[in-house]
C-alpha cells in the first residue's frame, strides 16, 4: 500500500537524517520528510516540519525558503492564517548566492499578498501589506 511504502521512506530518510550528513543531503531529506507526511495527509504534521526546517541555521538559504513557503502553504490550507502570514515572511530569506531562495520567496510573496487580499477568507494582517 502508499502508507507502507511512505512509512518505509521516512524510516529511511530518518536514518539519514541521524547520520547527520552535511548539506544539501540534510536538507533534502528533511524536506523529503515533511512533504511525504503531506502525502500521507498529515497537514498539520507536515506544517511543522516545515516550520522546523525552516528555523534550523545549518540548511541553506534555499532549503529554508522552501520550508517556509510550504509551512505557509498548508497553514493556508487549515485555515491557521495568522500562522500562514508569519512562515510566509520568513521566507523571505535574503541571500543573494541563492536563485532557490529568491524563487521561493517570489511564492511565499505572492501567496502573502493572496492572503492579505482575502483569497483564504477574512484576514486581518498585523503589519502593513507585502509589495511585490
Amino acid at each position: 500500500s502508499a502508507d507502507k511504502k511512505y512509512d518505509e521512506a521516512l524510516q529511511e530518510l530518518t536514518a539519514v537524517k541521524a547520520a547527520k550528513p552535511g548539506e544539501p543531503l540534510l536538507g533534502m531529506a528533511m524536506l523529503s520528510m515533511a512533504y511525504i507526511q503531506e502525502l500521507k495527509g498529515s497537514y498539520e504534521a507536515a506544517a511543522a516540519e516545515f516550520e522546523a526546517i525552516g528555523a534550523l541555521p545549518e540548511v541553506s538559504a534555499g532549503v529554508r525558503a522552501e520550508a517556509c513557503t510550504n509551512a505557509g502553504r498548508l497553514d493556508l490550507q487549515l485555515k491557521e492564517l495568522n500562522k500562514a502570514a508569519a512562515a510566509l515572511k520568513r521566507a523571505d530569506i535574503p541571500d543573494l548566492r541563492s536563485t532557490t531562495a529568491a524563487a521561493w520567496s517570489m511564492d511565499a510573496k505572492s501567496l502573502l499578498v493572496a492572503l492579505e487580499s482575502g483569497e483564504y477568507g477574512p484576514y486581518k494582517p498585523e503589519t502593513a501589506p507585502v509589495k511585490l
